[in-house]
C-alpha cells in the first residue's frame, strides 16, 4: 500500500491520481460501502466502459 506522502507526490506529478489509488482512499470505500459498491463493481464498470458496453 502507498503511503500518503507518496500518492500526494505522483498526484501532483501527472494531475490525477491513478483508480487503485482513490479506491484505497478511507472515504471512498465508506461511500462505496455505504451504497453498497465493491472494488469489483467499479472494475467491472471500467472494463466495460473500455470496451465500449454502454
Amino acid at each position: 500500500m502507498l503511503k500518503a506522502v507518496e500518492i500526494e507526490w505522483r498526484r501532483a506529478l501527472r494531475g490525477e491520481p491513478a483508480l487503485p489509488e482513490v479506491l484505497t482512499d478511507p472515504i471512498v470505500q465508506l461511500l462505496m460501502n455505504r451504497d453498497g459498491v465493491s472494488r469489483d463493481d467499479i472494475q467491472r464498470l471500467v472494463t466495460a466502459y473500455r470496451r465500449g458496453v454502454r
